[in-house]
């Protein structure tokens, strides 16, 4: 999917102060990790995300159903 225009707010900083929010919110309700996930296509995401410390740890692998059998 391609967006053709950015979403009401996007780069004011809101997904920040929600995200600071949520930790803080949950880092004092004894949370030690956050764990987060976005589509890989998401790149402003993955860039905010990265900026506020976080690194990638897992890689997911999917693939669409064939319909003519199991092997590609």
């Amino acid at each position: 999917m391609t967006r053709l225009s950015q979403p009401i707010g996007a780069g004011q900083g809101i997904g920040r102060l929600l995200l600071d929010a949520a930790m803080e919110t949950l880092q004092a309700r004894g949370s030690e990790r956050f764990v987060l996930s976005t589509a890989f296509q998401n790149e402003a995401a993955r860039s905010l995300f990265t900026s506020m410390g976080f690194r990638p740890a897992m890689v997911e692998m999917i693939r669409e159903a064939d319909a003519h059998g199991l092997t590609p």
